[in-house]
C-alpha cells in the first residue's frame, strides 16, 4: 500500500507479495534506471527482503526522531515525598496463605460451594423441592462462576437430600422454623455462625456442615460450643446437635 502523499511521485508497475508478510510495493519513479521498493519494517528485526538487493545498490532513509513534548510553564509539579516505612515481612505473612491451605485449595473451594448451595435451602417441606434445589444451584453458580466443582457439588447435595437421615434437617415440616447461616453473639461480644438452626416448640437442632470426617473430635467440640450458646437463648428447650459430612452425606448425632 502506497502512502497517499507519495502517490504523485510514483507510478506503480507491479505489486507482489514479499517472501514473507508484510507485502512489499515495487514502484518505478519518473527517473530512469531507478527502482524504489517500499517495505514496511516488521515489529522485530529487519525485513529479510532487504538482503536480496546488493548493498552497493541500495539506499536507506534515516529513522525519524521522536520529540518529547515540552511541559507547559504553569504545569504543577507534585512532590511525592519520601516513602512510608512498612514492615513488609509481617505484611507478606498476612497476605500469603499457609502451605496447608494451598495444598487444600480445591477442597476448600468445594466446601464453600457446598455451603452456598445448602444455605439457600430452607424448609423443603413447605415448597417445591425441585424449584428450591434449582434456585440453590443457580445462587452458587452466580457466586462462584469459575468454580470447576459445581457439577460435583450439585450431585453431592442431591444425594444428601435423598438420604433418609437428612429428612429431619431439610424437611422438618409443620411447626418448625429454619434459620441458615445464623449468627449468635456470646457474652464476650464474639459472633459465631451456625450453618443451620431448626427451632421447634420445645426443641432446637443445631446443624453444622463439614467437608469430611477428618478431626471428628474437633468437630464435636465445636458444635457443642454452638449448642451451649443456643441453650442460653432457649433455656427451656431440648437442644440437639447434628454433624453433616458433605463428602459422604452421612449425618451424625453428637451427644451433649
Amino acid at each position: 500500500m502506497i502512502v497517499p502523499s507519495l502517490t504523485p511521485m510514483l507510478q506503480v508497475n507491479e505489486y507482489f507479495p514479499g517472501f514473507s508478510e508484510p507485502r512489499a510495493t515495487v514502484a518505478e519513479p519518473p527517473e530512469a534506471e531507478e527502482l524504489r521498493i517500499l517495505m514496511p519494517r516488521p515489529a522485530r528485526g529487519m525485513n529479510a527482503a532487504v538482503d536480496l538487493i546488493p548493498e552497493a545498490l541500495r539506499e536507506r532513509g534515516d529513522p525519524g526522531g521522536r520529540k518529547r513534548p515540552a511541559r507547559a510553564p504553569d504545569e504543577a509539579v507534585v512532590d511525592l515525598g519520601s516513602p512510608e516505612y512498612r514492615d513488609w515481612i509481617a505484611f507478606l505473612r498476612e497476605e500469603c496463605a499457609e502451605p496447608g491451605e494451598i495444598l487444600r485449595r480445591n477442597e476448600l473451594s468445594r466446601g464453600e460451594v457446598l455451603h452456598c448451595m445448602l444455605s439457600s435451602l430452607g424448609d423443603l417441606a413447605r415448597e417445591d423441592p425441585g424449584a428450591a434445589f434449582a434456585r440453590a444451584v443457580e445462587n452458587a453458580r452466580e457466586r462462584f462462576p469459575l468454580a470447576g466443582c459445581l457439577p460435583e457439588c450439585e450431585a453431592a447435595v442431591r444425594r444428601l437430600l435423598d438420604r433418609p437421615e437428612a429428612k429431619a434437617i431439610f424437611f422438618p415440616g409443620a411447626g418448625a422454623e429454619v434459620f441458615t447461616e445464623k449468627e449468635i453473639v456470646d457474652a464476650l461480644g464474639r459472633a459465631w455462625r451456625i450453618d443451620r438452626l431448626i427451632v421447634r416448640p420445645g426443641s432446637v437442632r443445631v446443624v453444622d456442615y463439614k467437608s469430611s470426617a477428618v478431626d471428628r473430635e474437633a468437630h464435636a467440640t465445636q458444635i457443642r460450643g454452638y449448642a451451649a450458646l443456643v441453650r442460653d437463648r432457649y433455656p427451656e428447650d431440648e437442644v440437639r446437635c447434628s454433624l453433616v459430612y458433605l463428602d459422604s452425606g452421612r449425618v451424625e448425632e453428637v451427644a451433649l
